[in-house]
C-alpha cells in the first residue's frame, strides 16, 4: 500500500520521511482519523482509496509487530 516508503517495513519510521507507527500503534479511532485527515505532509486516504476494512487490517498488522529486543540483549552492543 506504500506505507513502507515513509514508515519502513516494520513501521519503525524515520525522521526525514515519517513517524514510527509500530509497535504499539495509536488506538484504531485515532489511527483512522490520522490516516483520513493527516496533520502533516502525508497524503489523506479517503474511504474510496482505503476502505475501513483495509484500514482495520493494516492496524491489526501494526499491532502484530513485536517490539525490538532490548539493546542490552544484543551481543554486538554488550560490553566485553
Amino acid at each position: 500500500m506504500g506505507c513502507y516508503q515513509c514508515h519502513g517495513y516494520e513501521g519503525q519510521g524515520a525522521r526525514p520521511t515519517g513517524p514510527r507507527i509500530a509497535p504499539e500503534p495509536l488506538p484504531f479511532a485515532v489511527f483512522s482519523t490520522w490516516v483520513r485527515h493527516p496533520p502533516e505532509v502525508m497524503p489523506a486516504y479517503s474511504r474510496d482509496v482505503r476502505s475501513e476494512d483495509k484500514l482495520e487490517r493494516i492496524h491489526e498488522y501494526l499491532i502484530s509487530i513485536p517490539p525490538p529486543p532490548d539493546v542490552s540483549t544484543l551481543p554486538a552492543l554488550s560490553e566485553n
